[in-house]
C-alpha cells in the first residue's frame, strides 16, 4: 500500500470506507445535521433523531459533533441495540465504566446510572446516549429510552439521546405505540446522497487532504462514477478506491475508463451490456458535439472573410477618417465596458473572494496586496502580519479556504462591514471561525483595514 499512496503522491488512504472525521465532508445536508445537534447540546433537550440510508454518513456526522466537544460531552456509543431493555440499561452502563452485577435488580442499575449522572453534572459535563441503527430496536427498548431521558434536575436534563438509523426508524417513531417517545424528539434531521456537483467536490476534496488535488480524472470517468454510486458516500469510496488500485497496477497516473470498469466488475456493480451502450452513447454526443463547434466556427470564419473582403472594395478612408473610426471603436468599447461596472456588494463579493483565492494559491505577496497600508490587527501593523502570516502560509503544503453566510454592510460613506463564516483546511490544521473585515473603499477598488476574529466555530 506505502507503493501506491507513493505513486500518486498521497500521504495515505482518500478513500477509507470506515467513518474518519479527517476526512468528513461538510455538505449543506451534513451541515445541517450538525447545526441541529450543536442545538440540542446548548438547550440541553432530550431527543434528537437522524435519518438516512447507509452510507450517507450519520455515524461519521455523529462523531465529528463528538469530536468538536471533546472535554465538555461524555457518552456512550450502543452500536448493536438488539437489546430487551435491561440489557439495554446495562449495556450502557458498561460504556459508561460503571460496574454492574448479573443479579442487580432494574431499579438497582437506574439508581446508579442517575447517580453516576448526577456526579458528571456537578463536573460541568453533558451526557450523551448514541444508539446507532435504531431501526433494530424494540418498541419496549425504545420505551425505555424515553424513561431514562425523564432523569433531570430541577433546571435541566440530565441525560441526551441521539438516534440514528434508517428511513424504518422514522416509520416506527410514527406509530401508535410511541406517540409519547415521539413528543419527546425535538430534532429530526435527515441525510441525502450527494449531487453530482457535491459529488466531484467531495472527490476533489478527499484527495486534497490525502496530499495530490492533482490526479487527472476526466468528465467521463466522474460521470460513471457517479451513476454507480448515486452520490452515496460508502459506494464512492469503495468505486474510487479499487479504480486508483487499478491505474496503479497499470502503472497509469491517469485515471481511465478501463480502471473504473475493472473497479466495478471487482465490486460486482457492474452491467456489461448496459455499460457499452451507455459509454457508446456518451462517445457518439462527444463526436456530434465537436462536429457542430467545427461547423460552427467554419461558419463564423466564412462570414469574417465575407466581411473582410467587403470592406477591401469600398473606397479608401482617408487618414483623418480612420482616426474617427478608431476613436469611435474605443468610444464604444469603453461605454461597454462602464456599463459592467458592479455594484459595491458585487464588488465586495469579488474582493473577498479574489482575497480567499490568493491565500489558497499561497501567494504572500498577492495576498499582502489586499490589506491597507494602515493595517491594524491585534498583533500589531501590517509589517508584523506580514511575518505572522509568513509562518502561517508558506509551511503548509496546501490551503483550501470555503467562505458562507456572506453578510455585508456599510458603516460610513468609505467603509464596509463584512461578516462570514470560514471554513479553513490544511495539512495541518482544521478550522472553522466566525471572521469579519473592515474594508475601506479606495479610489479603485477596495482594502482591508481590520481583520478580526469573532469566534471559533469547532
Amino acid at each position: 500500500m506505502e507503493n501506491f499512496f507513493k505513486f500518486f503522491g498521497l500521504r495515505d488512504d482518500p478513500f477509507r470506507v470506515t467513518p474518519d472525521i479527517e476526512y468528513f465532508y461538510m455538505s449543506p445536508a451534513h451541515k445541517d445535521v450538525l447545526d441541529s445537534l450543536e442545538y440540542l447540546l446548548h438547550t440541553g433537550e432530550g431527543f434528537a433523531v437522524i435519518i438516512g440510508e447507509p452510507g450517507t454518513g450519520k455515524t461519521t456526522t455523529v462523531k465529528r459533533f463528538l469530536a468538536n466537544h471533546p472535554y465538555e460531552v461524555i457518552y456512550a456509543y450502543i452500536i448493536f441495540p438488539s437489546f430487551y431493555p435491561l440489557e439495554m440499561l446495562r449495556a450502557i452502563l458498561r460504556e459508561f465504566g460503571v460496574e454492574t452485577s448479573p443479579n442487580e435488580a432494574e431499579s438497582d442499575l437506574f439508581e446508579k446510572l442517575k447517580k453516576f449522572l448526577m456526579s458528571k453534572r456537578e463536573e460541568g459535563k453533558k451526557v450523551f446516549i448514541i444508539v446507532d441503527e435504531a431501526q433494530n430496536l424494540s418498541v419496549e427498548t425504545m420505551e425505555e429510552l424515553r424513561i431514562l431521558s425523564n432523569l433531570e434536575t430541577n433546571k435541566e436534563k440530565l441525560l441526551q439521546i441521539i438516534l440514528t438509523g434508517q428511513t424504518e426508524l422514522e416509520k416506527k417513531i410514527n406509530s401508535p405505540e410511541l406517540r409519547q417517545l415521539k413528543q419527546r424528539i425535538t430534532i429530526i434531521s435527515k441525510l441525502r446522497n450527494l449531487n453530482y456537483n457535491e459529488f466531484i467536490d467531495y472527490i476533489k476534496y478527499r484527495l486534497e487532504k490525502a496530499g495530490n488535488p492533482d490526479i487527472e480524472i476526466p468528465w467521463y470517468v466522474y460521470k460513471t462514477i457517479y451513476r454507480y454510486s448515486e452520490g452515496n458516500f460508502r459506494k464512492i469510496n469503495l468505486i474510487m478506491r479499487r479504480t486508483l488500485m487499478a491505474a496503479y497496477v497499470d502503472e497509469s497516473k491517469k485515471i481511465k475508463f478501463k480502471h473504473v470498469k475493472e473497479a466495478l466488475k471487482t465490486l460486482g456493480f457492474y452491467d456489461e451490456k448496459k455499460a457499452k451502450k451507455r459509454y457508446q452513447f456518451l462517445m457518439v454526443t462527444s463526436s456530434v458535439l465537436l462536429i457542430l463547434l467545427l461547423l460552427t466556427g467554419t461558419f463564423a470564419w466564412f462570414l469574417y472573410a465575407i466581411a473582410v473582403g467587403s470592406s477591401n472594395i469600398k473606397t479608401e478612408v482617408k487618414p483623418a477618417e480612420k482616426n474617427v473610426v478608431i476613436n469611435e471603436s474605443v468610444s464604444e468599447k469603453v461605454r461597454t465596458e462602464s456599463s459592467k461596472v458592479l455594484s459595491p456588494r458585487e464588488e465586495i463579493k469579488k474582493f473577498v473572494n479574489d482575497w480567499k483565492s490568493a491565500w489558497e494559491s499561497q501567494n504572500l505577496f498577492k495576498y499582502l496586496s489586499f490589506y491597507c497600508k494602515d493595517f491594524k490587527w491585534r498583533g500589531g501593523d501590517l509589517t508584523d502580519w506580514e511575518n505572522y502570516k509568513r509562518k502561517k502560509i508558506l509551511d503548509k503544503k496546501f490551503i483550501k479556504i470555503y467562505i458562507r453566510d456572506l453578510k455585508i454592510k456599510k458603516s460610513n460613506k468609505n467603509k464596509w462591514e463584512v461578516v462570514f463564516i470560514q471554513e479553513y483546511f490544511s495539512d495541518k490544521i482544521d478550522d472553522v471561525s466566525l471572521k469579519k473585515l473592515i474594508l475601506r473603499k479606495k479610489d479603485v477598488g477596495f482594502c482591508i483595514e481590520e481583520e478580526r476574529l469573532l469566534r471559533r466555530l469547532n
